[in-house]
This record gives C-alpha cells, sequence and structure tokens, in this order.
C-alpha cells in the first residue's frame, strides 16, 4: 500500500512538472516569458476552448491580460512580456467554466534579479495562496502562504516590519496557538531595539491589539500621537 501512494504521489508530480514548462528558467522582469502548456484536473483532455489569463503581481499593482494560447501537438505555448515592476507571475486555465488549478497548486513564477527572487516575490506568492488564487481557482492555503512569508523575511528582512501583523494572524492561525506567543515576543523585541521611528510605535500598537491588549495599545497610540 505504501509502494503504492508513493508511487501514485511522484506521478502525480511528475505530470504537474511536465504539465506546465517556462523558459527562461529565472525570468527578469521586462523580460519575455514562453510557456508551454497541457491541460489537466477538472480540464483534461477537454475538447473544449481552453481559455488563459495572466496575472502579474508586483510591490503595489496587478496586471491582468487575457494570454493567446497556440496549439501544439500535445497542448499548448503562448508567449508575454512581463511588465518591469513585477515580481510574481500566476496563470488561470479554464474550460466551460471549469479551473486546472494544478492539485490547487497554481500555476506560478517568480521573477528573478542577479539570480535571487525580485524582492517582494515572497509576499506576493502570499497574497497568491491567501486571497488572489481564487481568480484560478486555487483554494486558499495558510501553509503554503506561510512559508512564503518565512522565504522573502530569510532574504529581506528589512521588508518584515510592515508585514509582521499579517504574519502573526497567519503563524497563530496556523499553529493554533490561541496564546498569542509570538505577539507578546515580537512587543518585547521592539521595546528592546527601541521605539526610534514613527513606524515603531504604528507596529507596537498593532501588535498590543493582536495580543489583545486594547489598553497598551491606547496607550502607545497616545505617545505616537
Amino acid at each position: 500500500m505504501f509502494r503504492l501512494i508513493l508511487l501514485l504521489l511522484v506521478t502525480s508530480s511528475s505530470f504537474a512538472q511536465q504539465n506546465f514548462t517556462f523558459t527562461p528558467e529565472k525570468p527578469k522582469p521586462g523580460e519575455t516569458i514562453t510557456i508551454t502548456y497541457r491541460p489537466g484536473g477538472d480540464i483534461a483532455n477537454t475538447i473544449l476552448p481552453v481559455e488563459a489569463i495572466v496575472y502579474q503581481l508586483g510591490q503595489s499593482k496587478q496586471f491582468t491580460d487575457d494570454l493567446p494560447l497556440k496549439k501544439t501537438s500535445d497542448g499548448f505555448t503562448a508567449s508575454f512580456t512581463t511588465d518591469t515592476s513585477a515580481n510574481f507571475i500566476f496563470f488561470s486555465f479554464a474550460a466551460d467554466k471549469k479551473f486546472d488549478n494544478n492539485n490547487n497548486e497554481g500555476y506560478t513564477i517568480r521573477l528573478y534579479t542577479d539570480d535571487q527572487p525580485v524582492k517582494g516575490a515572497g509576499i506576493s506568492e502570499f497574497m497568491f495562496y491567501q486571497y488572489a488564487g481564487g481568480d484560478a481557482g486555487v483554494e486558499r492555503n495558510n501553509e503554503k502562504a506561510l512559508a512564503a512569508m518565512e522565504t522573502e523575511f530569510k532574504s529581506n528582512p528589512d521588508i518584515r516590519k510592515q508585514w509582521l501583523a499579517n504574519y502573526i494572524r497567519l503563524k497563530n492561525s496556523v499553529t493554533k496557538d490561541a496564546s498569542n506567543t509570538l505577539a507578546l515576543k515580537e512587543i518585547e523585541a521592539v521595546f528592546k531595539s527601541g521605539l526610534k521611528e514613527e513606524s515603531d510605535y504604528e507596529t507596537l500598537a498593532g501588535l498590543y491589539n493582536l495580543a489583545k491588549l486594547p489598553e497598551q495599545a491606547k496607550w502607545i497610540n497616545k505617545l505616537w500621537k
């Protein structure tokens, strides 16, 4: 039974990789990407027209365009040019209002610069698995969203403060921590580093609210003002 399950997992993974490929391997913002796609999931072997949409996410923008598909012997191909402000791409493939969501993984591409993911790509991936993925038939996945944020923080720790409240809410939902331990630790860390900027007060007030300490949040807001 174990071997059968393992074989199914390997087969599924291999199919997903063959189902969708793209070049170049590490595309940069502004470059042209060419994809190959073979319908799978709920639209595998469909004889109906396949519609594709490409979504480009950036620091503060989202671009959405229809993606014309060219038929090949065993699937489709298409090319598009990425926006210079984009850091993350995802695709919607559908036929007769049914999505191919790649086993709820989605079809996604991170953009690169200097052989590293563009700053903010992990945040855009977090947004995909929390909110935007629904446009491609992908259900919300807290674990994948959390992993994307943590990868981003490792590469770009300076971005952490800006997304700290979202991170703590997500972390608590995944770990089922009702005691708000993480929020309390972050409050302690903010005080240790000192309230040096206006954003520190804003961060601290938000952390107190997350920790369900409204009186302390009011006190910080008074100091902030």
